[in-house]
């Protein structure tokens, strides 16, 4: 049920509903088949923000109900933006992290990197680690994930 349903839903009515300035990660069903939920993860440029996704799921839900893709079978949508433990694959997740602190792990399995990110381009992606500038090529990353940094409060 999941891939192919997601699939569908996808390429029929979830891609051309998705807010300006907002890409489209993924669509994954869940739940069960009696009511599956529909999540759809959508990011965007400095985040999503709340009211983009209530539009984004209102869209949805109307094209949802108005199509065939879905029938008469009842369903839940959801819309949320990927996780901060997603890794970066794409130029635009790097972009969007600008000023993060990210961990990277070389293709080589060479030593980790961890460093904020401080520039990205097409191909490269400039990390600041203890003061100096190290530029990283994306082809050469197996895997990024952004850093959760805690601010211990005063006391």
């Amino acid at each position: 049920m999941g891939d192919d349903l997601a699939s569908r839903v996808k390429g029929a009515v979830i891609e051309p509903l998705v807010a300006e300035g907002a890409v489209l990660e993924e669509v994954v069903i869940a739940g069960s088949r009696k009511k599956p939920v529909i999540r759809i993860v959508v990011d965007a440029d400095g985040g999503l923000t709340l009211d983009q996704a209530a539009e984004i799921n209102r869209a949805c839900s109307r094209a949802l109900d108005e199509g065939d893709v879905m029938g008469d079978q009842s369903y839940v949508v959801e819309v949320t933006s990927p996780g901060v433990s997603r890794p970066l694959t794409a130029e635009r997740h790097w972009r969007r992290n600008i000023g993060r602190l990210v961990r990277v792990q070389p293709q080589n399995n060479g030593e980790v990197i961890t460093g904020r990110i401080t520039a990205v381009d097409r191909s490269t992606v400039t990390l600041e680690m203890a003061g100096k500038h190290r530029d990283v090529r994306y082809e050469d990353v197996k895997k990024a994930v952004v850093q959760v940094e805690l601010k211990r409060g005063e006391g």
